[in-house]
């Protein structure tokens, strides 16, 4: 029997991560200490310099392992507040709006917010507005 070596890992950039082809290497030494892979993975030897600018860029998130963008979270934030504003918006201009029929008896129905389906569409818009609210204020903390 030959053994083979194993396939050389690379980082991918877009990924910020080390891949290996045909998939991560089983190393049963990791298993025995951590058997779900959730703790980060340091560096023991040091690191290349074509890569020591990518490794220094952001920090560690401590959940995934990967690196953090700084801006990310204030984009989601402001990404999840213009959302709730368009809802509103949207809203307040269903709920402004009055459709009308008038037959040629002279009797005029009018129903203010597009009627029914304006309500339930302006309470949808309106309930989103509130999760897009929630989602900006977790992403704060």
């Amino acid at each position: 029997m030959q053994a083979t070596p194993p396939p050389e890992e690379r980082f991918d950039p877009f990924l910020e991560r080390w891949v290996t082809p045909g998939g991560p290497l089983h190393d049963p030494a990791r298993d025995a200490v951590d058997p779900h892979h959730c703790e980060p993975v340091e560096l023991v030897e040091p690191v290349p310099p074509e890569l020591r600018d990518a490794t220094r860029s952001a920090p560690l998130d401590a959940n995934t392992g990967r690196q953090r963008h700084r801006g990310s979270r204030s984009q989601a934030i402001a990404g999840w507040l213009v959302a709730a504003a368009l809802a509103v918006a949207l809203a307040a201009v269903i709920l402004a709006s009055r459709i009308g029929y008038c037959p040629e008896t002279g009797t005029c129905a009018v129903a203010y917010g597009g009627g029914p389906a304006g309500w339930v569409t302006a309470a949808l818009l309106l309930g989103f507005a509130v999760h897009a609210g929630r989602r900006a204020y977790l992403r704060r903390r």
